[in-house]
């Protein structure tokens, strides 16, 4: 079975949050099963930055990569990715595109898709549709969003071959683009157990950044109007008021809202506030050493692999309820829930966990085997083969 997947980025673009990792795992995987994978992205490195200016090609573990060259046109709103527009992909894609069984489409309202799905159409290739959480209409630009979704979303949902949702919320708004019910099936993200280590200290961070607070209250992902961060730095001033000596780390890609972070800071009376830039690699797993809690409250979550990452790492995780994200840690008992903006509630969780760090720091370890079971990349690799087995019969 030969399938072409079309992402954003791939294994280069961190600062684009997480379907740059989480695409590179899924088509790792499906190659050691056996599935000849192949990838078409840009070659954006940021919002705003390319890995190198033209286009170029690598073999990563296996999988063979196409970097298209991208030029970025106009932003739509405050900190929005804004139109881009990538010369060779409609030509390479007419070219190709008739030698795969499948099309597999990362994203929803990007250029990628809307040219991949025309091209699979003319090619006669049956694509599949995985937004990866970007079908609810959140944060900026939410006219065009729903224009895109009135005209080009609805065909393009309406003519896929299957449609991939990382949750049960994520199906619900399949079905308000007015999605076939039996076209989606739900895939969770996967996660790699043995890239997290609850036994990495954080004092080298600590040491780094100078921290001295005795405790961490963490954020890590990107820095958005969207993912309650305002509510953590509001919580963790009241605990500071209340004598609770912790500081609110917040590690990401800043898409403009840091000032507005440090704007709310200053008016809580909160200096224990800590911007710091994206981490990998080694420095991720020591971010989460230093942490004593993380709070990942977003208000729409579709699945969000920051907190299951905290989680793996040993670290007391709050999410929102009625996220997908809250969906899956309440079912795996992985984490405490949190009415969305509820910063009374936060402060008050907060509270018992830094009161007793060792009982919730055991609860989340207990949780480590299921978020494994449930999330590990070989079984989701093989959902998803599956999906392209019944296509293709």
């Amino acid at each position: 079975m030969k399938v072409l997947h079309i992402s954003l980025s791939y294994q280069s673009a961190s600062a684009l949050g997480g379907p740059d990792l989480t695409v590179y795992k899924l088509c790792t995987a499906l190659r050691q099963q056996g599935v000849d994978v192949d990838v078409i992205c840009t070659n954006l490195a940021t919002k705003t930055t390319v890995i190198q200016p033209s286009s170029f090609e690598r073999d990563v573990e296996g999988v063979h990569v196409r970097y298209l060259a991208t030029r970025k046109l106009i932003p739509l709103g405050r900190s929005s990715f804004g139109l881009y527009y990538i010369p060779e992909l409609g030509p390479t894609l007419k070219r190709i595109v008739g030698r795969y069984d499948v099309v597999h489409l990362h994203g929803y309202r990007d250029y990628c898709g809307v040219v991949g799905h025309w091209q699979a159409r003319a090619a006669g290739v049956p694509y599949v549709v995985h937004p990866r959480g970007t079908l609810p209409h959140q944060g900026h630009s939410i006219f065009a969003k729903s224009v895109f979704d009135r005209t080009i979303g609805q065909m393009m949902v309406s003519r896929a071959a299957k449609l991939i949702a990382l949750s049960s919320r994520e199906v619900e708004s399949f079905i308000e683009l007015g999605a076939d019910r039996a076209k989606v099936e739900v895939v969770h993200n996967g996660i790699d157990v043995c890239d997290y280590d609850p036994e990495v200290s954080g004092q080298a961070f600590r040491e780094q950044h100078g921290i001295g607070e005795r405790f961490v209250v963490l954020y890590l992902g990107r820095v958005h109007m969207i993912k309650g961060i305002d509510h953590m730095i509001r919580a963790v001033a009241r605990l500071q008021k209340t004598g609770i000596d912790a500081a609110a780390v917040v590690v990401g890609s800043d898409e403009g809202y840091g000032k507005t972070l440090v704007r709310i800071a200053q008016q809580e009376g909160l200096a224990h506030l800590y911007l710091l830039p994206t981490v990998s690699g080694k420095q991720k797993q020591e971010v989460f050493g230093a942490a004593d809690v993380l709070v990942y409250a977003a208000r729409v979550e579709d699945f969000g692999v920051s907190a299951f990452e905290g989680i793996l790492s040993g670290v007391p995780t709050i999410v929102a309820a009625g996220t997908g994200c809250g969906e899956v840690v309440q079912r795996l008992g992985a984490g405490t829930l949190i009415p969305y903006g509820d910063v009374d509630e936060l402060v008050r969780v907060l509270r018992d966990i830094l009161q007793s760090p060792g009982e919730a720091r055991t609860r989340t370890l207990a949780a480590r085997a299921r978020v494994a079971d449930l999330l590990d990349w070989s079984d989701i690799a093989t959902q998803v083969r599956r999906i392209y087995t019944e296509i293709c019969v």
